[in-house]
């Protein structure tokens, strides 16, 4: 079925018009003249077997007007074998053989004539054509053959040329479309978080307005810092583990002036943390889960640990809180921890995985495991 598709394609285009670099003219005159050289050589050594007095310039004439009748042919013969492909039965019977015979006993004929004018014998010419249409037919029919199967392995070698340079091509701008279309979904997944940080950070403002304008004056610096530092986020898709780490110390303390106790964030970190990357702001919203659920839930205040430590898979960041833990039905996603599941997937594929468990210190755990391919860095 392929076949016959690009059957059909390359007859629609040599109806149109092929450009011309399909077209094997300078083909057709290496052939010819090979033959031409091959031709005067064999001639000359059965002429200097029989010694013959034919001068070397009229051997090469008779050659070269052996097969100008083909150069002369060869449009005819291109146009045809591009307009009836000989891919099947039908052009081969009806089309191509029986213009091969004609090919063939004009090309004896012709050539004959010059023979007799160049080439004088005893014999008279109606005797030359007989001998040489019984001897020469056979390889003159076979040599059509050879130029239809010679333009027809061209054309299809420049026209599946094209058509493998269009297809990578396709693929190339397909690839390019994918990739703006991954980098718009998660631009957006991003800007969808931003509002929901926002609001949360707004509502911790209002909280303090009722009990401490002091400490609410202080909550509004620390989140136009916050703002600050994510809307140097915009132009990226991946910053460093520690500008991570940093952004999260300021959240954290803008927590500790909203819940006014004894609220501790933790980091143990076993890696260079300035040799990895990862996507901005995508632990908030896992360390905000373990503070509103779980460590603000504690009567001594709560505590945060963040344990990052090289793995298998690559990079391992637990969060743990010491909260109550969970409840007997199985935890749900919430919007933040939607977006995060959302925004690894995007950039990691199936990579990256974010679980959650029970933690040693009493309370709920996340855990994140980041490829190590994805997340290696250069100073």
């Amino acid at each position: 079925m392929t076949l016959l598709n690009g059957h059909k394609k390359s007859a629609a285009i040599a109806r149109r018009g092929a450009p011309e670099a399909t077209r094997p003219y300078w083909l057709f005159g290496t052939i010819l003249a090979i033959c031409v050289i091959a031709q005067f050589f064999n001639y000359r050594i059965l002429l200097n077997a029989g010694a013959s007095t034919l001068s070397n310039w009229n051997l090469i004439l008779i050659c070269f007007l052996d097969f100008l009748p083909w150069l002369l042919l060869a449009p005819a013969i291109i146009a045809a074998a591009r307009r009836y492909s000989p891919i099947s039965v039908k052009p081969v019977l009806l089309f191509h053989l029986p213009l091969s015979v004609v090919c063939a006993v004009a090309v004896l004929v012709v050539t004959t004539i010059t023979r007799f004018y160049l080439e004088p014998t005893e014999s008279s010419f109606a005797e030359r054509l007989h001998r040489r249409l019984f001897l020469e037919f056979t390889w003159t029919f076979v040599f059509y053959w050879f130029l239809v199967g010679t333009v027809f392995m061209t054309t299809y070698h420049f026209e599946y040329r094209k058509k493998a340079e269009n297809e990578l091509r396709l693929i190339a701008e397909k690839a390019a479309l994918e990739k703006e279309l991954f980098s718009t979904k998660l631009d957006a997944l991003h800007q969808q978080f931003k509002p929901h940080f926002l609001f949360n950070a707004l509502h911790t403002v209002s909280a303090l307005m009722e009990t401490d304008v002091v400490k609410a004056r202080s909550a509004l610096i620390a989140i136009s810092r916050l703002l600050r530092t994510a809307l140097q986020f915009n132009d990226v898709e991946k910053h460093s583990l520690s500008a991570e780490l940093n952004w999260l110390k300021d959240y954290v303390a803008l927590e500790q002036l909203r819940y006014a106790r004894n609220l501790s964030l933790e980091i143990n970190s076993m890696i260079d943390a300035e040799l990895y990357s990862l996507p901005p702001m995508i632990l908030q919203p896992l360390v905000e889960n373990a503070i509103r659920h779980g460590a603000v839930k504690t009567e001594k205040g709560g505590r945060i640990l963040l344990l990052i430590q090289a793995c298998n898979e690559g990079l391992s960041v637990f969060i743990d809180d010491d909260g109550q833990g969970f409840s007997d039905d199985a935890p749900s996603d919430g919007f933040g921890i939607g977006l995060v599941r959302d925004r690894l997937r995007l950039t990691y594929g199936v990579a990256a995985k974010l679980s959650f468990e029970t933690s040693p210190l009493g309370g709920a755990r996340a855990v994140l495991l980041l490829p190590e391919t994805a997340q290696k860095t250069s100073r």
